[in-house]
């Protein structure tokens, strides 16, 4: 019998599409940006145990991505050409015989990503805001900013994405979007910022490496 609304069996799907990669990349890497994250999660290691950072680093990235592809393959695989954008919303029509946990499972799928990011959002608000606010007072006293400039930059740093939430409500285009300023962050922000800081490093004649460079932090 039918559990997503009158689709009594899978759909198949095309093993591989390569028309599509240029889609598919900039969300897979931004889904696994979380480099920025490293050297706090590393710190919080004791000495002896750091050692095996590379590999616990390396296995979640692993595990992670097998997740990533497993959900993703199944989900192609049942929906074929129906799918998504956002494949949760493909639960919408999920009934699983009627029963009322089949309409708390379809609604839990339906709301979590919405919910996910309503509780992120607030965090990653304080914290961009905050970032600007330092950047605007770099090289000046910044511990005690005026409490109109903190509103100003948390708003600056929040209200611009409600508006486009509110523009463009297709989660297919926003995360395509978001992938490739992921693409940036990863790839382009990172060696930009050492080079530059190595340079500066060099013209002030100071020590440029890191405790993660000599060896000093294992």
């Amino acid at each position: 019998s039918p559990t997503f609304g009158t689709q009594t069996q899978p759909m198949g799907a095309d093993n591989a599409k390569l028309s599509g990669l240029h889609i598919i990349i900039p969300i897979a890497t931004f889904s696994f940006i979380f480099q920025y994250s490293i050297p706090s999660i590393s710190m919080a290691v004791k000495r002896s145990a750091r050692g095996l950072l590379s590999s616990i680093y390396g296995w979640t990235l692993a595990f992670g991505c097998l997740c990533y592809i497993s959900v993703g393959a199944v989900d192609a695989w049942y929906f074929g050409s129906g799918i998504e954008s956002s494949s949760n919303l493909n639960w919408l029509d999920y009934h699983g015989g009627g029963s009322v946990w089949a309409k708390l499972i379809s609604t839990y799928v339906v709301c979590f990503p919405a919910l996910d990011v309503i509780s992120a959002f607030p965090l990653n608000g304080l914290v961009l805001g905050n970032d600007l606010l330092s950047a605007w007072y770099f090289g000046t006293d910044a511990r005690t900013p005026p409490l109109i400039m903190v509103r100003f930059f948390r708003g600056v740093a929040t209200v611009p994405p409600i508006l486009g939430a509110l523009a463009v409500r297709d989660l297919g285009k926003i995360t395509s979007f978001t992938g490739l300023c992921g693409c940036i962050i990863a790839f382009v922000v990172p060696p930009t910022l050492f080079v530059l800081s190595q340079d500066k490093a060099e013209r002030l004649h100071i020590p440029f490496k890191t405790v993660y460079e000599t060896g000093n932090f294992w």
